[in-house]
């Protein structure tokens, strides 16, 4: 599972690998009187909002498409490699927990937030340039992965000591402010903190939508009985939800013969109040080597999981 793509972060990767290349092979040309790589960046870059000077009394001029289509240009083959590379690293767990459409939405209003305070602190501060990257939805992907697991152990270069993830979190958020108040660098730091507070917003304050619940399989799908119930909620409703879900075990004797090649001596299992039988199971694992991993939902997922344990 370490080499897993996820069906959304594999689709940005080969987008902006593409877009990335398909931009270096037609650096040549040129369109409306610009060099291919200029009007890519006029239309496609997220531009001041009063516009960028480049000279001859050109200006470029911004669009509010370009908060989004900036999140897929590059400048280098470092800064796309970086960012893909922390997208595959945080972005599979993320969107195995949420699911590919919230992790897609997550994605996107990280860049829009990184890209809206950009703007606003390159005006306030008088540090006048276009923006180009994913930097920002990367840095809310990694801070909503630092909400939801915020004392994993990660190792990063050149620092090979295992820390906490908050720890990182909070030195990222200090050399970019850092960097945003100096200026100069070329580097779109408030980007950065923009999508950052905005991956941590979103997982605060839409605990529902991007869960904070945390279970065994490491997956969005929870039992019932591992639900938190709501306040008003009266014992009753509380004892039948804990009840709805069990599971029990039977033991593997030497003097049985099971039928299925895939036997895993099931007693039962009981998800939801509904009975896993092992036909259920054979037709989980008939899904993965049809349509792979990917394809199960969370439900079976978790299934398998359980399964997994007494293997």
């Amino acid at each position: 599972m370490f080499f897993r793509l996820t069906r959304v972060v594999k689709s940005l990767l080969i987008l902006n690998a593409a877009i990335f290349f398909l931009e270096k092979l037609a650096g040549g040309l040129t369109i409306d009187m610009l060099p291919f790589k200029m009007w890519f960046m006029k239309w496609f870059a997220l531009m001041p909002i009063g516009g960028l000077p480049v000279g001859m009394g050109i200006t470029f001029e911004f669009y509010p498409w370009q908060l989004i289509t900036y999140q897929f240009l590059h400048g280098d083959f470092w800064h796309i490699f970086i960012n893909m590379f922390m997208l595959w690293m945080f972005g599979n767990e993320l969107e195995e927990r949420w699911g590919s459409k919230k992790f897609l939405w997550f994605y996107l209003i990280c860049g829009v937030g990184a890209g809206l305070l950009h703007m606003l602190m390159s005006a306030s501060l008088g540090h006048i340039a276009p923006a180009v990257g994913a930097s920002g939805s990367i840095y809310g992907l990694f801070f909503g992965f630092i909400m939801l697991n915020p004392d994993r152990r990660l190792i990063i270069f050149p620092i090979f000591i295992p820390i906490k993830a908050k720890w990182i979190g909070i030195g990222m958020v200090a050399i970019s402010l850092i960097g945003g108040l100096s200026g100069g660098d070329g580097i779109a730091h408030f980007a950065h903190l923009g999508g950052g507070f905005m991956g941590f917003l979103l997982v605060k304050l839409l605990p529902n939508k991007f869960s904070f619940e945390r279970n065994d399989t490491g997956f969005g799908y929870v039992p019932p009985s591992q639900k938190k119930n709501s306040f008003f909620e009266n014992v009753a409703d509380k004892k039948k939800e804990q009840q709805s879900y069990s599971i029990n075990w039977e033991e593997p004797k030497n003097n049985v013969s099971n039928s299925s090649p895939r036997s895993y001596n099931l007693k039962e299992i009981y998800v939801d109040g509904q009975r896993i039988s092992q036909e259920m199971i054979d037709a989980i694992i008939d899904k993965i080597s049809q349509s792979g991993y990917a394809s199960l939902t969370e439900k079976e997922k978790y299934i398998l999981t359980e399964v997994s344990k007494k293997l």
